[in-house]
């Protein structure tokens, strides 16, 4: 019988383990599309994309953050791009933690594309017009801003990107 207990329990942790990697496993849907894929989507829609590179980590935390006033703890992903110098391209899809946080987050995108308007007007009136044509855009738990010269396509191919993995193949 002692035996028999230190075995029972090593058994028992064993299957504990063995629900919790059921669980996670479970927790993402077939249908999740997560803000690296619908921004990607954004990417290959555009004949410009060149030079658009990918902000990762402390980086882009601090960007969102700081410079666009996006608030963290209201998104559970981010995907940035942003080109350099004197060019007003960038992609910004948030994944956001709740639909609810979607109005403030759009808010704040939108003065950081107003504030970015501003930067450029008079001075690089190309990339101001890239500014002025530039979307934020809300819908199903995602917040974007999308400063490319085809905001339109933008638009589509982003949400082509959340609807995609919703479709049967």
């Amino acid at each position: 019988m002692k035996r028999l207990l230190p075995l029972l329990a090593l058994l028992l942790t064993l299957c504990a383990c063995a629900g919790e990697d059921a669980a996670e496993t479970a927790a993402a849907p077939a249908d999740y599309v997560g803000a690296d894929q619908a921004a990607q989507a954004v990417l290959d829609s555009q004949e410009d994309a060149a030079g658009l590179t990918a902000m990762e980590g402390e980086a882009r935390t601090d960007y969102l953050t700081d410079i666009c006033g996006v608030e963290e703890g209201l998104w559970t992903e981010a995907a940035v791009y942003a080109a350099s110098g004197v060019d007003a391209r960038e992609v910004i899809v948030l994944r956001l933690a709740q639909a609810d946080y979607a109005g403030t987050e759009a808010e704040a995108l939108e003065a950081h594309r107003q504030a970015r308007l501003g930067d450029f007007f008079g001075y690089a009136p190309e990339q101001a017009a890239l500014l002025e044509e530039a979307r934020v855009v809300t819908a199903e738990g995602y917040a974007a801003l999308l400063v490319c010269a085809d905001p339109e396509g933008a638009e589509a191919a982003q949400s082509a990107a959340r609807h995609r993995a919703a479709v049967p193949a």
